[in-house]
């Protein structure tokens, strides 16, 4: 019956002199749906895109955070398959430790869950554009991972903080900053990220030249 709409059917026998039997039901019901993983599985307390792979997803299929037995809430779906779900998770703030993501289909029925982690994760920088620039008032992008929602750059001449600029745009991956460098000495600066538990990232080299 592969295909059939879910519901009650009637299962009888027929003889070959073409009698039937009484009828007994059967019920046909959607699968419920399973989660095989999420990713990321480890995230800082923050804005995220969650993405959860698994099977029997519905076209109505959602996401479900508990912490504990407690419900917490759901994100926004950004895509969804049969397979997979995207979702922006919206836990800047959220409490550190372990949650459990779900995924309930349009029809009530809920997954198994799988273990998504909040945790005070160090920022880090992939790489600043540009990375060399006259002294000036420029805008600095720098990418990359656990940037947190209070996360501000950091800039220094060797061991000496200078200072930092005026963030302009922030995301968890990414931050804009318009850095105020006019009649600074020309040289190599260090540039890191600042997250509002005061975890500083790795430093990269800004030059001005």
């Amino acid at each position: 019956m592969t295909g059939a709409s879910p519901g009650s059917y009637t299962v009888r026998v027929k003889n070959s002199d073409g009698q039937l039997s009484n009828g007994v039901t059967i019920t046909l019901t959607n699968p419920a749906p399973s989660v095989g993983s999420i990713n990321p599985s480890t995230v800082p307390a923050s804005t995220f895109d969650l993405t959860i792979s698994g099977s029997g997803f519905d076209g109505g299929a959602i996401d479900q955070i508990y912490l504990g037995s407690t419900f917490i809430g759901n994100g926004t779906i950004l895509s969804r398959s049969n397979t997979q779900i995207v979702v922006r998770e919206f836990m800047t703030g959220a409490s550190l430790g372990n949650y459990t993501v779900k995924v309930k289909n349009s029809d009530g029925q809920l997954s198994n869950g799988v273990t998504l982690t909040l945790a005070s994760l160090a920022p880090s920088i992939n790489s600043i554009s540009p990375s060399a620039v006259a002294p000036s008032t420029f805008d600095l992008t720098i990418n990359g991972n656990n940037f947190d929602g209070g996360a501000i750059d950091q800039i220094f001449f060797g061991s000496t903080l200078i200072g930092n600029g005026t963030i302009l745009s922030r995301s968890n991956t990414q931050i804009v900053v318009r850095e105020f460098m006019t009649g600074a000495t020309k040289g190599n600066y260090t540039v890191k990220v600042k997250n509002s538990n005061g975890q500083l990232s790795n430093g990269v080299t800004l030059t001005l030249q």
